[in-house]
């Protein structure tokens, strides 16, 4: 796999990529959604370095799963080889969160001790990440003057019905965000998973 290496600029990229080595394991739609406690559309509206974690703040447009709330603090700062966790200011997108856990072992980063303290004294807690090392987050994108969202070709396994609505996209800077789906087709799938599958409802406690 390919990735882009950016530096830290708020008003750029939250977070940064790097070249690697390594693969995860894949995943699929229906686990993304159980593994979120929350999921939502919206924009990211600002971003900040705090205790050395890039965090972003995404204003909710849409609430799918999860407790109501105008804006959701993201961890967006890799934690392993293999996480692509990242977004930038601007952008919209349907984002899957799962709460925020370090994991020093395997971490790229060591985040300063009063990271979720600080966090709070801003008023941002409760923070969240990215579900599944960064494959929870899909951008927003126009194609042919219809929104569309752009998923990670090669570890989200679609449901059949969306598996069929999916296109490559036409940006040859999208390495890895090939595959494109109809954000509204998504958007109601991911509804009806939810109200749906009793196991969607409540995620399942941190793994250790």
């Amino acid at each position: 796999m390919r990735w882009v290496r950016a530096g830290w600029m708020a008003a750029t990229l939250v977070g940064s990529f790097g070249v690697v080595g390594a693969k995860v394991a894949g995943t699929n739609l229906q686990r993304l959604v159980t593994d979120s406690d929350v999921i939502v559309v919206g924009k990211v509206d600002r971003a900040e370095r705090i205790e050395g974690v890039a965090v972003a703040v995404i204003s909710v447009e849409t609430t799918l799963k999860g407790p109501a709330a105008k804006e959701w603090a993201l961890a967006a700062t890799p934690t392993w080889t293999c996480d692509i966790s990242g977004t930038r200011v601007g952008e919209r997108g349907l984002f899957f969160l799962e709460p925020y856990r370090a994991t020093p072992g395997s971490s790229q980063y060591t985040p300063g001790p009063h990271l979720l303290e600080q966090v709070a004294a801003r008023g941002l807690a409760p923070l969240h990440s990215l579900t599944y090392h960064g494959r929870g987050r899909m951008p927003v994108h126009l194609m042919d003057g219809k929104e569309r969202l752009a998923v990670w070709k090669w570890d989200v396994l679609l449901p059949p019905e969306i598996e069929a609505a999916s296109v490559e996209t036409a940006d040859p800077r999208a390495s890895g965000w090939e595959k494109s789906v109809p954000l509204e087709a998504m958007l109601d799938w991911v509804r009806r998973y939810v109200a749906e599958e009793p196991g969607a409802l409540t995620s399942p406690p941190p793994s250790q």
